[in-house]
């Protein structure tokens, strides 16, 4: 009988069936068990892109860091650090001005991050407070209002993400028909 050394080290008989024979001992060989490891940090690291914004504007892209650091220096000072990614602006949802920083967030993003273009917080969160599309929740509280006094910002849609002029008003356009195909 002769014996074979494999890649694991161990001796395996001719007798025996060989790992790559047999798929179900695929899953025993360490090089397997590291492509499971590859595939699960995958998996973890696109648990961050859920949402279509993060998929068309990385949020760990070097103009998104920027704009985290931008927002430090230009923010609120008791506002959290500006949330990159979905998972980050979903754990700030919970009312007052941590649910607007991740709203404001998922604005700037859509803007490919580009926080010169962008109303600042303070003019984002006027216009937020005077829009139709704000919910109660905000638009109520006696806090937010003394300290962002509603006023209205041209290109704050329904989602509550700011557009430029031009985009904003095919937004509405289609966000009018979709309303008119629905209420047929």
């Amino acid at each position: 009988m002769q014996k074979i050394k494999s890649k694991r080290q161990r001796t395996v008989t001719s007798s025996q069936p060989s790992p790559s024979a047999d798929k179900s001992l695929f899953v025993f060989n360490p090089l397997g068990i590291e492509k499971q490891r590859q595939i699960g940090k995958k998996i973890r690291e696109a648990k961050m892109l859920i949402s279509g914004v993060d998929l068309g504007h990385s949020p760990r892209g070097r103009r998104a860091r920027f704009a985290r650091k931008w927002f430090k220096l230009n923010g609120p000072p008791d506002a959290p650090p500006l949330p990159l990614g979905y998972d980050e602006r979903e754990a700030l949802k919970r009312g007052g001005v941590s649910h607007i920083v991740a709203w404001y967030a998922r604005s700037v993003a859509c803007g490919d991050y580009d926080v010169e273009k962008h109303p600042s917080f303070y003019d984002y969160v006027c216009g937020l407070m005077a829009s139709e599309y704000a919910p109660d929740f905000i638009k109520k509280d006696e806090e937010l209002q003394r300290r962002f006094p509603p006023r209205p910002l041209a290109g704050l849609g329904p989602a509550l993400v700011w557009e430029p002029p031009e985009l904003h008003a095919e937004t509405m356009a289609s966000y009018r028909r979709s309303l008119a195909r629905a209420a047929s």
